[in-house]
Parts: structure tokens; C-alpha cells; sequence
């Protein structure tokens, strides 16, 4: 007995150490407000989005972001506990979702924008979420080159020199819940294909083409260190949000590991029992 609670202890070792530098997995309801873990994206008059009773998911509260201009209203969450540390944040597979309320009452124009997205922003060895590595948006998007009424994908992370590139979902919005999810697989060097696939009310959206299959990759030198939701320019229309999580995938190598120990249980159960 005392050896299979050594082999447990041995087993819950693996698993915590896995996730030891990740604050994840993460999960937020907004009920009855939001957790105090955010901070805004930088960028003119920043707010943290706030607890509302309308459009609930779930329980009773949402969060809701507030049509403004200018200014933005986001929420964004620092994923990993190296934010400082130049080359950080989480290079295995990571997932986040959250469910949209989109009244669909505006059309998004030039005289009228519309905003609100799910993202991930790579570690740039500093406290401040932006730009400068990887980032990876699916939302409703002013002044995007793809579709204006139309969900769509924003990727600028591998290939610098090429910027912001956009990408059509197909999906048209609507009155009511959406459901975003972006998966960022892991690096190549993590057994990973390197891109980021993007799922609609769990449907994968994710481009084809060889434009994405170009511009569609993690940056191989860093990780993603923050989610967000929200918007970080103008909207004339309120968005709100619920349910939101974010989540890691174990290494390969850890499930490995786990994988071997779980066997040694079972070959130690078998031996005992012949003992016995």
C-alpha cells in the first residue's frame, strides 16, 4: 500500500509540475462579477469591462463592454507567471473560448464601427500586453480588409515583415450567443503543427490556404503570454461576454510520463495481487 500512495504522489508530481509555471487552466463566469485578475490593453481611455445582468449565459451576470468613442473597454489575462521574461509564456498548446452576445442592431461601417473579439498576444519580455510577437484575434473588426459584417481572423505573429493579415470566417453575424474558441497549437518544437485553428459555435473555421498556412503560425522564439476579450478601439455597439476559459493541453512528453506511471500502478496491482 505504501508503495502505490509513493507511485500516486510520484503521478501527482508530474501532472503539478506540468502546470507549475501556467496560471492555468482558467475559468471566469462574471457571476456575480468578474475575478479581480484583469488588466486593460494599453491604449486611449482603458477600462476593464464590467458585471451587467443583461444577456447572461449562465447564472445570472455577464460582462459587458460598453459601446464608446473614442476610448475601448477590454479584458486581458496574463496566462503564465514569466511575463517579464523575454522568450516566455506558453509554448504547449493552449485553448481559450467565450460565449458573444451580438445585438446585431448596427452595421459595422466606416461612419459606424463595430468591435469585439477573442485574442491571444505573445510574451515580449515585459508586463505590458501588445503587438510586438505573436497575436491571433477572431472577432468582428472595424476597418479589417476581409468582411466588414462577417466574423473574421487576424493573424501577425511568424512572419513580421508581413504584418496584420485578415481572413474571412464566412460566418455573418447575428442577433444572440456566438461561441469563439482559438486553439494555438504547439510549436513544431513541442510536437505541435504551429498554427492557430479557430472554431465558431464548434465549427472549425480555420483558413485553408496557403496564404494562412504561411502567415498563420506561432512565433517559433517566444509563447503566448495573454488572453483578451473585448475591444481596443471605437464601437458604437455593446458586446457582452460569459463563460470564459482557457485552458493548456499536457505536453506530449507529460502524458508520456503519466502515461508510464499509470502503467506501473497497474503492473504493481497485478504483482500484488499474484502475492496475495
Amino acid at each position: 500500500m505504501k508503495r502505490l500512495l509513493a507511485c500516486v504522489c510520484v503521478l501527482t508530481l508530474v501532472a503539478a509540475g506540468t502546470a507549475a509555471a501556467q496560471s492555468l487552466p482558467f475559468s471566469d463566469n462574471f457571476d456575480p462579477a468578474p475575478l479581480p485578475v484583469y488588466q486593460t490593453w494599453p491604449g486611449n481611455t482603458p477600462n476593464l469591462m464590467a458585471s451587467d445582468t443583461n444577456h447572461p449565459q449562465s447564472d445570472g451576470h455577464s460582462l459587458r463592454a460598453f459601446a464608446t468613442n473614442p476610448g475601448q473597454w477590454t479584458d486581458v489575462y496574463t496566462m503564465t507567471t514569466d511575463a517579464t521574461t523575454a522568450g516566455g509564456g506558453v509554448k504547449g498548446v493552449v485553448a481559450a473560448e467565450v460565449w458573444v452576445w451580438d445585438d446585431n442592431s448596427v452595421s459595422n461601417t466606416a461612419a459606424t464601427p463595430v468591435n469585439a473579439m477573442l485574442a491571444f498576444a505573445g510574451n515580449n519580455g515585459t508586463a505590458t500586453p501588445g503587438f510586438g510577437t505573436d497575436y491571433a484575434e477572431l472577432g468582428i473588426i472595424s476597418g479589417n480588409t476581409a468582411s466588414l459584417n462577417n466574423w473574421v481572423i487576424r493573424v501577425r505573429g511568424y512572419d513580421q515583415a508581413n504584418g496584420t493579415t485578415w481572413f474571412d470566417t464566412g460566418v455573418a453575424r447575428y442577433q444572440g450567443f456566438v461561441q469563439l474558441e482559438i486553439v494555438a497549437d504547439a510549436l513544431p518544437s513541442q510536437g505541435g503543427d504551429g498554427l492557430y485553428h479557430f472554431f465558431i459555435n464548434g465549427v472549425d473555421v480555420t483558413p485553408t490556404s496557403a496564404a494562412y498556412l504561411a502567415s498563420g503560425k506561432r512565433n517559433p522564439a517566444t509563447g503566448l503570454e495573454w488572453m483578451r476579450i473585448g475591444s481596443n478601439s471605437s464601437t458604437v455597439q455593446d458586446f457582452w461576454y460569459d463563460t470564459l476559459n482557457v485552458r493548456p493541453v499536457p505536453e506530449p512528453s507529460s502524458i508520456a510520463l503519466i502515461g508510464l506511471g499509470l502503467v506501473g500502478l497497474v503492473g504493481y496491482g497485478v504483482r500484488r495481487r499474484r502475492r496475495d
